[in-house]
């Protein structure tokens, strides 16, 4: 059977790699905010993932440049995990540090940048919040953060800044690193086998467990043992035949975990194996183009970009959701990126001014630099933020215009089977329907839209009179979005009404309203709407008159 090489990654290569995995997840942090929002397999899994990306994409050809960012952007971390431990390991086996000297050697190579986010952080949070008086609550977090042990506290993994997990997971390898290479040592490849296997193996059977308590498999070093392991591996040699049918298993697990739970696991050490061997036939055939050179550019400095990107992009997401457009969000996506990698070399710059200054002890020059810079951050980020007023300025002041509006009598939906409906209580016309204890729907009213300018559809807006004598009395009005061609739910909304409230009166008719802003991306004219109420109280109550409007843009 055929056979191709992976041979040894050059320093330029390897750059080229942190370029495009950092591309990748740049990107993904930025779509997966961008509507329509189709949620992605990263730190749990859902088949309506897929299927929500299916359907956006058939409705739009151009949402497959939101779905695929958002989809598979976040495997580029899997890259540099397993750029990690493939550098590590050539330099232990050729220098075999001291285990005190290793660990030194990655903080001072690694934590200074994070700290320097971290400071960046403040400053745009500050901006941000228009006050120099900074939560408490805030910096706890991040404390929690800096400290590196967020991943084993519950929901703090990426509270605060998202992208931040990876520093507490990639810190906790390092401090084991030198056990795998004993490991290696002693037992060869079986050793790095079982470790993978074990991993799989924790991954499938431990991720609920976790998930019950807020803490999540895939945030520890333990749930990537596969691509360290596999960084591990080729890096004992320069050049690997790879079979033909090893690829192909590879994109079956990585087709077959987007759509089952149990493969789910495979997706990242799969993906991880097949982009190093699209980079590395990319780069024989062209290695000296200005794209390649900036994406190797874009990789030298993609550390400082992976620390500062993810607070940065809030303005961002706000105006591409405004602009509601594909092409927009693109373009919108683009200038994000490149103002973060703007920020990134500031960083860097600053940092190098910083070293040279403690070095040296000749720091003017260097202190300047620092200045500067941070001159600069602070300025770059009034500027966005007066961008994000400006758009947000010009969506309040958009007119708006009635598209549709309906009441729909119970009596309309009428089923001669549900003894449920009642003609001795009602509101309107004579008849109203019993909402029982525990569990119980009301008749669905369902909506097309077909007749309706969808592109202006901006507000969906449902009503229902309430009657109940009962103190226990609670409900959910829900709003469902449905896929018209596949029968597939694409939204589930619901606001709570209870006979508790202030404004509710019991013994009376009460009107309950609800509002949703709909996403952009799911005003489609091959959907339908459908609302109900749902009773999961142990009281009970009448329901009657639901009623709807559409309301969009003029």
């Amino acid at each position: 059977m055929k056979k191709i090489y992976f041979q040894s990654i050059t320093k330029e290569n390897t750059n080229f790699l942190k370029g495009l995995a950092i591309v990748l997840i740049v990107l993904h942090n930025y779509y997966k905010w961008i509507n329509p929002i189709t949620g992605q397999n990263e730190f749990d899994f859902s088949f309506d993932y897929i299927m929500r990306s299916y359907i956006f994409t058939m409705a739009n050809p151009l949402e497959l440049i939101n779905v695929s960012f958002n989809f598979v952007g976040h495997y580029g971390v899997q890259v540099f995990i397993f750029i990690s431990a493939y550098g590590l390991t050539k330099s232990f086996r050729s220098k075999k540090p001291s285990y005190g000297k290793f660990i030194l050697h990655r903080f001072d190579k690694l934590y200074p940048s994070f700290v320097l986010a971290a400071m960046l952080f403040l400053i745009v949070r500050i901006i941000q919040e228009g006050s120099l008086l900074i939560d408490p609550d805030m910096l706890k977090n991040l404390g929690i953060q800096l400290s590196l042990l967020a991943n084993f506290i519950p929901g703090k993994a990426i509270a605060l800044n998202g992208p931040w997990w990876f520093y507490s997971m990639i810190f906790q390898f390092y401090f084991v690193f030198p056990f795998f290479m004993w490991l290696d040592k002693k037992t060869g490849n079986a050793g790095l086998l079982i470790l993978a296997a074990l991993s799989l193996l924790f991954s499938m059977l431990i991720f609920n467990r976790l998930e019950a308590v807020s803490l999540n498999s895939l945030q520890f070093f333990t749930g990537h043992l596969p691509e360290f392991c596999l960084g591990i591996f080729l890096a004992k040699r320069d050049k690997i035949k790879i079979s033909y049918w090893l690829i192909f298993i590879a994109v079956l697990l990585f087709i077959g975990g987007n759509m089952n739970k149990w493969l789910w696991p495979f997706t990242y050490v799969s993906f991880t194996l097949l982009l190093l061997l699209c980079v590395q036939n990319i780069l024989k055939i062209r290695n000296n183009t200005k794209l390649l050179r900036a994406i190797v550019f874009i990789g030298s400095i993609s550390m400082y970009i992976f620390a500062c990107h993810g607070f940065l992009r809030l303005n961002f997401i706000i105006i591409a959701n405004r602009l509601d457009s594909p092409l927009a969000a693109l373009f919108v996506g683009l200038l994000y990126f490149s103002f973060v990698t703007g920020v990134a070399w500031l960083m860097s710059e600053t940092e190098t001014s910083i070293r040279l200054w403690i070095r040296n002890g000749n720091g003017r020059k260097a202190l300047t630099t620092s200045f500067f810079t941070i001159f600069l951050l602070i300025i770059g980020c009034f500027s966005i933020l007066f961008i994000k007023n400006s758009i947000e300025l010009i969506h309040d002041n958009q007119k708006q215009e009635l598209l549709y509006s309906s009441v729909n009598q119970i009596k309309k939906q009428k089923q001669v089977s549900d003894f449920r409906y009642c003609d001795s209580l009602y509101y309107s016309e004579p008849i109203s329907y019993f909402m029982s204890p525990v569990e119980s729907y009301s008749p669905s009213i369902e909506i097309s839209l077909d007749s309706i300018s969808m592109k202006r559809l901006d507000i969906i807006q449902v009503e229902i009179m309430v009657f109940t004598p009962d103190s226990l009395a609670s409900g959910h009005l829900v709003i469902e979005l449905v896929d018209r061609s596949t029968n597939y739910r694409l939204l589930w909304n619901s606001l709570t009404f209870s006979s508790k409230s202030e404004e509710f009166e019991l013994n009376k008719w009460f009107k309950f309203q609800y509002s949703y802003i709909i996403p952009s991306g799911y005003n489609r004219s091959n959907y339908l709407i459908k609302y109900y109420v749902w009773n999961k109280s142990q009281g009970s109550y009448f329901v009657d008159d639901p009623g709807i409007k559409l309301i969009g843009k003029q």
